[in-house]
């Protein structure tokens, strides 16, 4: 045994003997692992005849890369499309617009976090903190280089805002 991948069905080794991949399962599910220790597992994708490393998990850290070769957080994205959350498996829609037609959608690209719903959909952005200790718990908008707090919704409901304040209207009731 091999660790957790107790029945080692394939092992594949280059002929210079050095990392390869096992193929097993623990009895219950598959699983496929490098046969050296702290060796990382890329996932490739073939374009125009050409390899690129598509995912790369750290065999040290257990970190993922997607678009990336040397993740530095859990999940490390470099993409220049963005990432889309649909509520929908089935979707691929681009949720540029709310038209009635597309699914739910959290698009995070670069700057930006969007939310689209369709027209007919009941649906909110929430934004929430969960928790924290008595000083602990608020949500912070910060901006220029130090990530200076701009605005402040503490847990009890406080807003505080630094800097002036320009609106067309503003209502305080």
């Amino acid at each position: 045994s091999n660790g957790i991948m107790s029945n080692q069905i394939l092992r594949i080794t280059p002929a210079d003997g050095n990392n390869g991949i096992n193929i097993g399962s623990d009895g219950t599910d598959g699983m496929i692992g490098v046969t050296n220790n702290d060796t990382d597992l890329h996932f490739l994708s073939r374009t125009g005849g050409s390899y690129s490393k598509a995912m790369t998990i750290d065999g040290a850290t257990g970190k993922v890369g997607i678009g990336h070769t040397t993740p530095s957080t859990t999940v490390h994205v470099v993409t220049t499309d963005g990432i889309t959350v649909s509520d929908t498996a089935t979707d691929n829609t681009d949720p540029t617009t709310a038209d009635g037609t597309t699914d739910k959608h959290l698009t995070i690209l670069r700057s930006e976090i969007r939310s689209h719903a369709p027209t007919n959909a009941n649906a909110n952005l929430n934004i929430g903190m969960k928790g924290g200790n008595s000083g602990a718990g608020a949500i912070k908008f910060q901006t220029g280089d130090t990530e200076t707090d701009r605005m402040i919704l503490d847990r009890d409901g406080n807003l505080t805002v630094k800097g002036d304040i320009t609106a067309e209207t503003l209502i305080i009731s």
